[in-house]
């Protein structure tokens, strides 16, 4: 597996992870934590960043360990 295969794939599911972890945010912040404050921002806006960060994060990381994992057993 080529390297722009394995970047390609990280950089694509750490894409997924910000684009879902927004979502996920904006409606946990706009439902429950409209006064919650963040970075200049309130509410969904505050919220939807910070699950945008989160979830860039978290599957980027998954991504690489899943490349990582494939990349070993080929």
């Amino acid at each position: 597996m080529s390297k722009a295969v394995i970047i390609a794939g990280v950089t694509g599911t750490a894409a997924l992870g910000v684009l879902l972890g927004g979502i996920v945010g904006a409606d946990i912040g706009g439902n429950w934590y409209t006064s919650f404050s963040f970075a200049g921002q309130r509410g969904y806006e505050a919220t939807g960043l910070i699950g945008a960060v989160v979830g860039g994060v978290a599957l980027g990381i998954v991504g690489a360990w899943l490349a990582l994992r494939r990349r070993r057993t080929t």
